[in-house]
């Protein structure tokens, strides 16, 4: 689960005023630079607090017995977790306190043995870790979401559901997708576009995008930086904009779609690359979850072809989703056009 400090120490000083809470991706970590201490203290407690949590693990350093001539550890076991929350929200602008708006948010984190800062972890002089993952917020085809099911929530792979040829594409993509003092680069093509991928993330409404954890810890490559990441720390957030009530469309849709990392441990060459500390690769592991793993509806309501996890959590609203309310399915009706409005004009 996601660990942060504790922000204040007397919560009742805190007086509540107004903020704009819009949608929003936070890399780096999962709080908005603009926000009041109050709603700082919102947010970090809903964080704090998940409604939703899922972890799985993996090797961070794969299945190689070194990288180069630089050994690495073994069967060492990190856990990449995804959280969800739903919290009260009164200070939210123009909307009434009376009338209970929430906001939902999301977390990824990374846990590893020890509970130490990242580079103590690592173990290695000079190493970092790049992650590339998918926007959040957004919406999947539910044949994708479903062919991640309850049997696969103890394992992080993803073939079951995108497919052995699409994983292979996207590691081998990945392997040479970091360069020199830790900086992160985004895949030479994009994972949708994939030829191996088109029956499962060429269909999808999302754009993918990568964030370096190392470039948040210069401290593995420089010894003068202070700034370090440490065991349950969130590296990347979302922010939903406000809605009345808890159990929003939003809510449902972020707890039950697949969620995909690409973790990629950069190891240093013995020889500079043009002046500067090389980068290299140590075996990718692509990581794939979802929070909830109940197989969703695939009725197709508006009948475009395309049923989306968003329309699929309406569909099942009355049976185990829970999102009843008038608001919840305004909200998703309004995403599934969304999603296939985006769909009709990648066609």
């Amino acid at each position: 689960m996601i660990k942060l400090l504790p922000l204040f120490l007397f919560p009742g000083l805190l007086k509540a005023k107004g903020y704009k809470y819009e949608p929003m991706d936070i890399d780096g970590g999962s709080l908005p630079l603009d926000a009041d201490a109050y709603t700082i203290e919102l947010i970090t407690n809903g964080q704090q607090h998940p409604n939703l949590t899922r972890g799985v693990q993996f090797n961070i350093f794969g299945t190689e017995d070194n990288a180069g001539s630089i050994s690495v550890p073994k069967n060492v076991q990190w856990t990449w977790r995804v959280n969800v929350s739903d919290f009260s929200a009164p200070n939210a602008e123009g909307y009434d306190p009376a009338r209970d708006p929430h906001v939902v948010t999301s977390t990824y984190d990374l846990n590893w043995p020890g509970g130490d800062n990242l580079t103590a972890a690592l173990g290695i002089p000079n190493a970092g870790i790049c992650v590339t993952f998918v926007d959040a917020p957004y919406d999947w085809p539910v044949n994708v979401t479903n062919a991640y099911t309850e049997d696969d929530t103890n394992s992080s792979s993803c073939v079951g559901a995108l497919g052995q040829a699409c994983v292979d594409a996207i590691l081998s993509m990945g392997r040479a997708a970091s360069l020199g003092r830790g900086q992160c680069l985004l895949p030479a093509e994009s994972w949708f576009q994939l030829s191996q991928c088109q029956s499962t993330l060429g269909y999808a409404s999302v754009s993918y995008r990568s964030s370096s954890i190392a470039s948040r810890a210069l401290g593995f490559l420089n010894s003068s930086a202070t700034v370090a990441r440490y065991d349950g720390e969130a590296w990347f957030g979302t922010l939903s904009g406000p809605q009345y009530g808890s159990g929003s469309g939003e809510y449902y849709t972020i707890a039950n779609r697949l969620h995909i990392a690409l973790v990629n441990p950069v190891l240093p060459t013995e020889e500079p690359i043009n002046g500067t500390p090389g980068g290299w690769s140590q075996d990718p592991q692509l990581l794939c979850m979802r929070v909830n793993a109940t197989k969703l509806s695939t009725k197709d309501p508006n009948g475009d072809g395309v049923t989306w996890t968003s329309e699929a959590v309406l569909e099942g609203a009355e049976e185990n989703v829970g999102c009843t309310s008038t608001l919840d399915k305004v909200w998703l009706l309004f995403a599934a056009t969304l999603a296939s409005l985006a769909f009709v004009t990648k066609l």
